[in-house]
């Protein structure tokens, strides 16, 4: 496969780099791996090695379960492989950031092109009435995966000349309808699990910037959880919960950081709230029934990347962010082969979180 130039923002660098991506990159990186050598620049502050490996092969990982027909969510349109329908959300999402990231490459382009068929006019009608018949079904989580799924499709039909399938503009314009209502009713920031309202408040915001259309609800969902952000305190003992995926500290810091850089507002988090604890990656054994903590040092990561982003590198704070990215990075990426191959436990949603963790938009 020819060379690849990519011009990357990964959390606190923008690097443009070329290098040859292979056609089996799982093969390549477990092999690579086995070396004891393998992080050692890493961990001395260099780049995330073999990055373009590792984005190929977490894509193609999720590519795999998108057509399955699983038995929780079988009956639906599109989303019903991945097991669940939010993970079949986060799959398709993962396929077509990696292809905007990798325009070049040809795997990813055709992985994408078929995600993108997908979307017919009939489907999309159909994914529709599916939601509305179902108004509390994946709220706010899956649907705020949805609007995530609608701006990476919209960035890579941009850049096609006749780009199979149709846009998700309108029903990602429906979804975020639906989660600004049900956030006015029951929205709790401080959720570790598929309630947490700040995970759907920023990708809203995200939503917003692209499609404009709700400035003043948000601000007005945003201003209800103002006493969120005043509270603000890390609690391992919520975060270690058995089904625990979100770390209710860190969602709300990621939240804080798109919402003060949405409003070009001063960031509101003491800097002296980033206590130790808050900063060590969980430690998750394969095989240890706690399946949903191998999302949460990805969760994390993206949270602890994006506030490392927002303060810069002259911030007194920089360093110790730095060094905690990199271990929760570190804790992801060594424990994937070790886990790779349960598609309950793993594979039908961690990788998607992974790429999100390592590539997630500012």
């Amino acid at each position: 496969m020819g060379a690849v130039t990519l011009a990357l923002t990964l959390a606190n660098c923008a690097a443009s780099e070329t290098s040859p991506v292979s056609s089996n990159p799982g093969a390549d990186l477990r092999q690579q791996t086995a070396s004891p050598d393998y992080w050692h620049e890493f961990a001395n502050g260099g780049d995330i090695p073999d990055r373009l490996l590792w984005m190929k092969h977490m894509a193609l990982t999720a590519a795999q379960c998108i057509t399955r027909r699983d038995p929780l969510h079988g009956e639906f349109t599109l989303f019903h492989g991945c097991y669940d329908w939010h993970s079949a959300v986060h799959a398709h999402w993962a396929v077509l950031r990696v292809a905007n990231l990798l325009p070049d490459d040809a795997d990813l382009q055709l992985a994408a092109s078929q995600v993108a068929a997908r979307f017919t006019a009939a489907n999309i009608d159909r994914v529709r009435e599916e939601m509305q018949a179902r108004p509390d079904f994946e709220q706010p989580y899956g649907r705020a995966w949805f609007l995530r799924l609608t701006l990476a499709l919209e960035k890579w039909r941009s850049h096609q000349e006749s780009p199979p399938g149709e846009s998700l503009g309108p029903l990602g314009d429906d979804m975020a309808g639906s989660i600004t209502s049900h956030l006015a009713l029951t929205g709790r920031a401080n959720d570790n699990q598929y309630h947490n309202a700040a995970w759907a408040l920023a990708q809203l915001i995200a939503f917003e910037q692209r499609f404009p259309s709700r400035a003043a609800i948000i601000s007005d969902l945003l201003q209800d959880h103002q006493e969120d952000f005043a509270s603000l305190r890390f609690r391992p003992d919520v975060d270690h919960h058995p089904r625990a995926f979100f770390s209710p500290f860190w969602s709300v810091v990621y939240l804080e950081v798109r919402r003060a850089e949405w409003l070009q507002d001063e960031l509101r988090l003491p800097a002296d709230r980033l206590t130790p604890g808050a900063l060590e990656p969980l430690q998750v054994a394969a095989g240890s029934g706690e399946v949903h903590h191998f999302g949460m040092n990805w969760s994390k990561a993206w949270a602890i990347a994006a506030l490392r982003r927002h303060w810069g590198e002259d911030h007194s704070q920089y360093g110790i962010l730095d060094e905690s990215y990199r271990q929760h990075v570190a804790a992801g990426l060594k424990s994937h082969f070790a886990t790779l191959g349960d598609y309950y436990s793993y594979d039908h949603w961690v990788p998607q979180f992974a790429i999100y963790g390592l590539f997630s938009e500012p």
